[in-house]
C-alpha cells in the first residue's frame, strides 16, 4: 500500500504541473500539425527544426502566432536559397483553428526551384601558400551545391591557416557568379596576405596574487617565434582551465617597441577569489539527512596548489578528509594529488571505519582524454558483520595500484545533454604487501547522451565490473566486492540487495556486475520542473561463469526532476515487476544529481 501511495503521489504531480502548465494558456491555440507540401529535397522533419510553429509534443506544446509563422515563412525560403535553390519561394500557406479543441492545423506549400551547383573555385593573388594548398581547406569542390554555410566556412578555414603562420591582418574576400540559366556559379576567392608578425614581448595585466611562472608555463608560444592564432588560444584555454581565474584574455597588440613586423602579446586576467568555504545540507533516501563543511584554497601562496578539508555527516557516514593538489609535477603537465582520512561508514551488512590516504598522478591528454595512476593505502576496520559465512582471517587493508583511462565528451558534468563519457580502470591490490588484501579489479563505464527534440534527452548508461583474488573470491573484504540496486543502479531494488544474499536477506557481494541503464527520457515539464522515464537492467553473480540470462533484474520506472539553483533534486520510483521471495514490489528513491 505504501508503494502504491508513492506512485499515486508521483503521478499526481506530473498531472498538476502540466495541468498548471496548460492553464495558463486557456485562449491560445495549440498546433497540432504541420504539414508541408512541395518538399523533395528535404523530409517534413527536417524543416520543421528550421521553424518555431511546429506540431507540439507530449509535454512540450508550441502555440500559434501568425507573426510567428510569418518568420517562419521566410525563414524555410531562406533557408532553401542558402543551400542552393535559390528561387525557392513560399506557394501558399493555410491556417486552420478549431475554437473547440483548441488546436491549429498548417499546411505550407513550397516550390524549391532548381538546385545551383558549383562550377569552379578559383583563388586569386595567394603568393605565401600554393593554390593546391589552400584549395585542400575549401570544404567544398566542384559539382556540390552552392550552400553559403561551407562557402562561409572556406573563408575563415583560409583566413584560420594565414593567422597560424603570423600573418594577422590577411583578408580573404569572395565573388559569386551564378548563371542562372544553367544553375551554376563560380566562386572567387581573392587573398591579400600583408605582413608576417612575430612576437616580440609578452605583457601581463590584471595579476596580483598568481605567481608569473604559473601563467607563463600555461602558454603555448615564446618570444620570437611566429604569432600562431591557434596557440595564442590554446594558452587561453589553459589559463581557464586552470580555475584560478574568472576571466582570461590573451591576444596580439601593437609592441612598445615600435619595431615593424612585430607584436607584443597581451594577457589581461582576472583573478577568482582563492578562499572557498563551502556548506551542503541535503536529504538522500540511502544516507537521509546529510550535511557537508569544505574548506579550501584553491591557489595557496599564488602557486595554484589546493588544499582542502572536508567534513560530511549523515545518518550513514561520517568522515573527515584532506587534500593536496599540485597541477604542474616537477614542473610537468602531470597533476598530483594527494588525500588522507577517516572514514565511518554504516552498511547493510557491516560497518567499517576506515583510516588512510591516496596519491594520485594523472594528465589530461588529447581530444579530451585523460589518465591516471592511484597507490590507496588504507587500513580498514570491519564490525557489526551481519554475514556469518565469511572466513575468519580475511585481509582488510588495502595497498593497491589503478590504472584509469577515461574521456569525456558531455556538454555539462552534471546535468549532460549531449556527449558521452567513457572510462577503464584496472585495480591491483596484494603486491607490496603479504599482510593486505588481494584482488584485480576491472571496470568499464559508459555513459550516453543525446538531445531529440527541444526539452528531451536520451540518455543511457553501462557499468561492467570484474573482480577475482587468488585466495579465492570468500577471501575479498566485504567493502570492495560489488554490488547492484539503489538510487544510481537498479531502481526498483533496496540498497545493494540486487545481488546475492544470504539466508537473512543482507547483501554478500559478488564479483561480477553488469548494470545497465538501457534508456532514461529525460523531458522538460515546465520551466525548472521535468519527467523521466526509465528502463534499468542488470545483475551481480559471484562469479562471470555464474551469469544467466534469465537471472538478470527488470526495473522501469517514473520520476520528476527539480533543477534550482541549489541543485538538481530527482525522485524515482522503480517497479520490480518479478519480485522474489520478500522483495518489494517497488522502491522510491530521493536524491540530489541525476542517477548517471
Amino acid at each position: 500500500m505504501r508503494h502504491f501511495r508513492n506512485i499515486l503521489t508521483l503521478l499526481l504531480t506530473v498531472m498538476l504541473v502540466s495541468s498548471s502548465f496548460a492553464a495558463e494558456k486557456p485562449h491560445k491555440f495549440k498546433i497540432k500539425k504541420v504539414v508541408i507540401g512541395g518538399n523533395h529535397a528535404y523530409t517534413d522533419k527536417r524543416l520543421h527544426r528550421v521553424i518555431v510553429s511546429k506540431p507540439s509534443v507530449l509535454f512540450n506544446p508550441v502555440y500559434y502566432y501568425p507573426d510567428v509563422l510569418k518568420d517562419d515563412l521566410l525563414g524555410l525560403q531562406l533557408f532553401y536559397q542558402q543551400n542552393g535553390y535559390l528561387s525557392a519561394f513560399i506557394e501558399e500557406f493555410t491556417v486552420v483553428l478549431d475554437s473547440v479543441k483548441h488546436r491549429a492545423d498548417i499546411r505550407i506549400r513550397i516550390s524549391e526551384g532548381e538546385l545551383t551547383r558549383v562550377d569552379g573555385i578559383t583563388i586569386f593573388d595567394n603568393t605565401v601558400f600554393s593554390d593546391s594548398v589552400l584549395m585542400r581547406l575549401i570544404p567544398f569542390k566542384p559539382g556540390d551545391p552552392l550552400r553559403n554555410e561551407a562557402i562561409g566556412d572556406g573563408t575563415i578555414a583560409l583566413l584560420k591557416l594565414y593567422a597560424d603562420h603570423g600573418y594577422l591582418d590577411a583578408d580573404a574576400t569572395l565573388e559569386v557568379r551564378v548563371d542562372s540559366l544553367a544553375h551554376m556559379a563560380s566562386i572567387d576567392y581573392f587573398i591579400k596576405e600583408h605582413s608576417q608578425f612575430r612576437i616580440d614581448s609578452t605583457l601581463l595585466k590584471g595579476l596580483t596574487k598568481t605567481k608569473l611562472h604559473v601563467v607563463l608555463r600555461e602558454m603555448e608560444f615564446k618570444n620570437g617565434e611566429i604569432v600562431n592564432y591557434s596557440k595564442l588560444l590554446k594558452s587561453q584555454r589553459n589559463l581557464y582551465l586552470t580555475g584560478l581565474f574568472q576571466s582570461a584574455f590573451v591576444r596580439p597588440v601593437a609592441p612598445k617597441s615600435g619595431a615593424s613586423g612585430m607584436k607584443d602579446i597581451l594577457i589581461e586576467l582576472k583573478e577568482n577569489k582563492s578562499r572557498e568555504y563551502n556548506f551542503s545540507l541535503g536529504y538522500g533516501t540511502v544516507e537521509r539527512a546529510r550535511t557537508g563543511i569544505g574548506l579550501f584554497n584553491t591557489n595557496w601562496r599564488g602557486s595554484a596548489q589546493k588544499l582542502g578539508l572536508s567534513i560530511k555527516l549523515s545518518f550513514v557516514q561520517a568522515g573527515v578528509e584532506a587534500s593536496f593538489s599540485e597541477p604542474w609535477t616537477f614542473n610537468t603537465r602531470w597533476s598530483t594529488d594527494l588525500g588522507a582520512l577517516i572514514d565511518y561508514l554504516i552498511d547493510p551488512s557491516y560497518d567499517q571505519k576506515t583510516i588512510g590516504g591516496r596519491i594520485t598522478v594523472g594528465r589530461i591528454l588529447r581530444n579530451r582524454w585523460s589518465t591516471s595512476l592511484t597507490y590507496r593505502h588504507q587500513n580498514v576496520e570491519l564490525s557489526k558483520i551481519k554475514i556469518v559465512t565469511l572466513p575468519e582471517n580475511i585481509r582488510t587493508n588495502i595497498r593497491s595500484l589503478k590504472l584509469t583511462l577515461s574521456r569525456d565528451l558531455r556538454d555539462n558534468l552534471f546535468n549532460p545533454t549531449k556527449g558521452s563519457y567513457l572510462e577503464q580502470s584496472v585495480e591491483t591490490a596484494g603486491l607490496f604487501r603479504s599482510a593486505s588484501a588481494s584482488f584485480t579489479r576491472i571496470r568499464l563505464l559508459g555513459r550516453f547522451f543525446k538531445t531529440v527534440t527541444i526539452g528531451t534527452v536520451l540518455g543511457s548508461g553501462m557499468e561492467l565490473a570484474w573482480m577475482a583474488s587468488p585466495r579465492g573470491f570468500n577471501s575479498i573484504i566485504l567493502s570492495e566486492r560489488l554490488y547492484a540496486g539503489g538510487p544510481t543502479t537498479l531502481r526498483a531494488f533496496k540498497y545493494k540487495r540486487a545481488g546475492p544474499l544470504d539466508a537473512l536477506g543482507n547483501p554478500l557481494g559478488g564479483g561480477f556486475m553488469a548494470v545497465w541503464n538501457l534508456v532514461e527520457v529525460r523531458q522538460s515539464i515546465y520551466k525548472m520542473i521535468g519527467g523521466v522515464a526509465f528502463l534499468d537492467v542488470g545483475n551481480v553473480w559471484n562469479r562471470i561463469d555464474d551469469a544467466k540470462i534469465d537471472e538478470v533484474r527488470i526495473s522501469p520506472g517514473l520520476g520528476i526532476r527539480i533543477d534550482t539553483p541549489l541543485g538538481l533534486f530527482r525522485t524515482d520510483y522503480g517497479f520490480n515487476i518479478y519480485p522474489q521471495g520478500s522483495e518489494p514490489s517497488g522502491m522510491f528513491y530521493f536524491s540530489v544529481g541525476q542517477a548517471f
